[in-house]
């Protein structure tokens, strides 16, 4: 388990720590008190922390993570390996570009330029860096390798430009657009190397329309839809859940939804046609997806799971959430399974301190 602590006054100062879960509290999911590895970074916002990530590997005696970290004002990502039988440090590497997410089959990672992403969703970036690699200023989304560190598939502004003319007749370098504009959410298939990400172009009074591009393996970068979209989850290789709007298929109006790659067609969900926008991710094992809400009138947020074969929704969890914690500060639960299925983690605070924690629920 991986937690993250950062101190309220330096807010950009986090403590990544690593611990086990206790052998003897399994069906409590107690995690022990005293981390087994820590570190430190200086990359931290509200919504994502310091983007830690495992690293797939089938070596279990030597485990890797990545964070993104900042010095001397730069923005960067740090891999770090280290035995799990002694906890020595077996490798520290570094990397120039940040992360925004890493494949669960390979070691590439997707990275973004988060100083454009900083103009209009600051929660989503990080404020108290000034430099990047420059590679920025002509790709502002592209892969590397997480054993070499070599550029792979990367997509300059003007590729991204003209399939956007060619799909909804937008062009970028129109000037009042041209600061006007981020990539976020890029998002790996759990089932190959095919990615997705968001495209979002605001207008003079900050409301945005969101762009889905998908790129796949091979490097073709397809427009799929336009709309209101906010987050989504890969449910296979060809489908997407996601919660939005897509102007194209003329589903005007805001909620939960498949969307079929291949086909370019969507698949409406009427059960969920009344939850409001929120963070699905999806179970295999279960062929379900967890999602949670934003607060309501009296502060409460839910988690569900909804069966797909089944359309069955379960409310799992409800938990309310202080004033304290609103705007750029609030806290989305964030629901993320593990493989089993088993365990679900979501992010909360601690009643105690009243400060922002990690939680970790048994399914089964």
């Amino acid at each position: 388990i991986i937690n993250i602590s950062f101190n309220e006054r330096e807010f950009h100062e986090a403590i990544i720590s690593i611990h086990r879960l206790d052998a003897c509290n399994q069906n409590s999911l107690v995690c022990e008190k005293m981390p087994i590895f820590s570190t430190y970074s200086r990359a931290h916002n509200y919504q994502q922390a310091s983007l830690v990530r495992w690293v797939n590997s089938s070596d279990k005696k030597n485990r890797s993570f990545i964070y993104n970290d900042i010095a001397n004002n730069y923005l960067f990502s740090n891999l770090i390996t280290f035995n799990t039988e002694n906890l020595e440090v077996e490798n520290r590497k570094k990397f120039n570009y940040p992360i925004q997410t890493i494949s669960n089959l390979t070691s590439n990672a997707i990275s973004i330029d988060y100083k454009r992403l900083s103009y209009f969703r600051k929660e989503y970036s990080y404020n108290n860096f000034s430099d990047q690699s420059d590679l920025f200023l002509e790709f502002p989304v592209f892969e590397f390798c997480l054993s070499s560190g070599k550029i792979k598939r990367k997509f300059d502004f003007f590729n991204i430009n003209n399939t956007l003319i060619n799909s909804s007749n937008i062009d970028l370098l129109n000037p009042q657009l041209s600061n006007k504009w981020n990539i976020n959410h890029a998002c790996y298939s759990p089932y190959s190397d095919n990615f997705v990400f968001l495209l979002r172009i605001y207008d003079n009074k900050g409301r945005r329309i969101s762009h889905l591009y998908y790129c796949s393996a091979n490097g073709d970068l397809i427009h799929c839809i336009e709309g209101t979209i906010s987050h989504y989850c890969f449910i296979d290789d060809d489908l997407l859940f996601i919660w939005g709007n897509s102007i194209g298929h003329n589903k005007f109006k805001c909620s939960y939804f498949i969307y079929k790659i291949s086909e370019n067609t969507i698949i409406n969900l009427p059960k969920l046609a009344d939850f409001k926008d929120g963070h699905p991710c999806y179970s295999e094992p279960l062929n379900s997806v967890f999602f949670d809400t934003y607060p309501n009138f009296f502060r409460e947020v839910s988690l569900y799971k909804y069966k797909l074969d089944t359309e069955e929704i379960e409310k799992i969890k409800k938990i309310r959430i202080p004033l304290k914690f609103y705007g750029e500060s609030r806290i989305d639960l964030h629901p993320r399974i593990n493989k089993k299925g088993n365990i679900l983690s979501f992010d909360t605070y601690n009643k105690f301190n009243n400060s922002k924690m990690q939680a970790i629920l048994k399914i089964f």
